[in-house]
């Protein structure tokens, strides 16, 4: 599935997808992206 019909997803049919809801995944995010600013 690509991001653009990823990001049109519900909170619910998000977290069926990916096993975590929108906000920790986001989290997930940030912190791959400060550890890889740092290498």
């Amino acid at each position: 599935m690509t991001y653009q019909k990823v990001k049109d997803l519900t909170n619910q049919e998000f977290k069926r997808l990916c096993g975590v809801r929108i906000e920790t995944f986001t989290q997930m995010v940030k912190l791959v992206e400060e550890n890889e600013k740092q290498k």
